[in-house]
């Protein structure tokens, strides 16, 4: 995929999210791959446990949920998260033909995503031009 692989088609540079260190936090924490994870309590059990740790506990800033978040509690249920994106693009100002095939194709991604709710891709460079 040309979205984040060095090249002329390149189109971010990286991402930063909570699910990586989440994924690690379950190998390295809970012996086990986010693929073992059961079922929906299960998830946010191992969310709140994760959200708590002392290495972690920063991306707490990066989910919403829709209740509060307690110690020692599964999680609540996800209203949204939140993920840095690094565009690979010329300048930090580039011209709408550069930014605007940009978006189109993240936002592509994003609707394929097979996400439950609604999902969209904010920026500032989009509000700019």
């Amino acid at each position: 995929e040309t979205v984040a692989q060095p090249g002329p088609d390149r189109i971010l540079r990286s991402v930063v999210s909570w699910w990586p260190p989440f994924k690690q936090f379950l190998g390295e924490k809970r012996n086990i791959s986010w693929s073992d994870i059961k079922d929906d309590l299960h998830f946010q059990t191992l969310l709140g446990d994760f959200l708590f740790d002392v290495d972690n506990a920063k991306q707490q800033a990066n989910i919403r949920f829709s209740n509060t978040l307690q110690c020692g509690e599964p999680a609540p249920a996800i209203l949204a998260t939140q993920q840095q994106l690094f565009y690979g693009m010329s300048s930090s100002l580039p011209a709408p033909s550069e930014y605007l095939p940009a978006k189109q194709t993240v936002d592509t991604i994003v609707a394929q995503a097979n996400v439950s709710s609604t999902a969209f891709v904010q920026s500032p460079i989009y509000q700019a031009r």
